[in-house]
């Protein structure tokens, strides 16, 4: 009996390659919105880490300027712009004419 010819192999599926980059819409360079997507953390704990590190250890601002000159830009958004999305006409007091 051969179970070479019997068996069959499958490969798992591949999970898509996470790229540490910064996000072209953070606040000051994008480092703590590219690291946080690359975690899978929310943005604001993020930052909170880096005030933490900066007022505790005082190496935030270093490795924050270290981060922005490694980290390549991400050439699309990693998050969603946040804020108050406006479409269609604008209304209000600021509409007169």
């Amino acid at each position: 009996m051969n179970l070479m010819n019997e068996t069959t192999f499958t490969s798992a599926p591949t999970a898509p390659v996470r790229r540490l980059e910064r996000d072209p819409n953070g606040s000051i360079a994008g480092v703590a919105s590219g690291l946080a997507h690359y975690f899978g953390v929310d943005v604001s704990l993020m930052r909170l880490l880096m005030v933490a590190a900066t007022i505790t250890a005082g190496f935030g601002p270093i490795f924050y300027l270290l981060a922005w000159i490694i980290m390549p830009e991400a050439s699309a958004p990693l998050h969603p712009p946040t804020g108050p999305v406006q479409s269609g006409p604008v209304s209000g007091s600021a509409a007169v004419s």
